[in-house]
């Protein structure tokens, strides 16, 4: 077993055919919420207490479990930390919008911004390979009307917390607020 850390919130986990043996465990069986499994995870938190001085045993873990050659696997466990458990149960709501097109994303915020003006200093840009994401803090009663905005440019939509999770950790960012703003040229000074 080869544990690295990948950042503040994230290990990656190598494990051999060897490692899932002794533990009585394939990767079909990691995907299932089994005695093996839950026995595999509470050693792997164990170990990464132990050579890396994480301390994992009380927070919420994202695991993503790969298949690689020769029956060996890849775990990534990634802790949610209070600060983006917090913006993800913000008091308004949020939506994440994902587009490859940084034209669709800027004719979005432009047509935002003339909809929902009082909540664009609420939003922030990432962006990873060929990928935008845009986070908007938003009151809940405003979703549909952003989600038709959102069709009717092309661009998908996501409400989930891991979605929000994954990006935050993953993506860089490029606009910590105040996006839809810049992107769309409205700004005031």
């Amino acid at each position: 077993m080869i544990i690295e850390k990948l950042s503040s919130l994230t290990v990656k986990v190598s494990l051999s055919q060897e490692d899932m043996a002794s533990h009585n465990i394939s990767f079909e069986h990691i995907q299932k919420d089994d005695i093996n499994t839950t026995k595999l995870i509470t050693y792997i938190v164990h170990e990464i207490k132990e050579n890396l001085g994480l301390n994992l045993y009380s927070e919420h873990l994202y695991i993503e479990a790969f298949s690689c050659t020769n029956n060996n696997c890849i775990l990534y466990i990634s802790a949610i930390d209070n600060e983006i458990n917090e913006s993800a149960n913000c008091t308004h709501g949020f939506i994440i919008l994902e587009s490859t097109s940084a034209k669709s994303i800027i004719t979005f915020c432009t047509e935002l911004i003339n909809i929902f003006n009082e909540y664009n200093e609420n939003s922030s840009l990432y962006h990873y390979k060929n990928t935008f994401r845009m986070i908007l803090d938003i009151n809940p009663d405003k979703f549909e009307s952003i989600e038709e905005t959102a069709i009717v440019n092309s661009i998908k939509y996501y409400t989930d917390k891991m979605t929000m999770i994954y990006t935050k950790e993953y993506f860089n960012l490029i606009f910590k607020k105040d996006a839809v703003n810049k992107l769309s040229g409205n700004l005031s000074f």
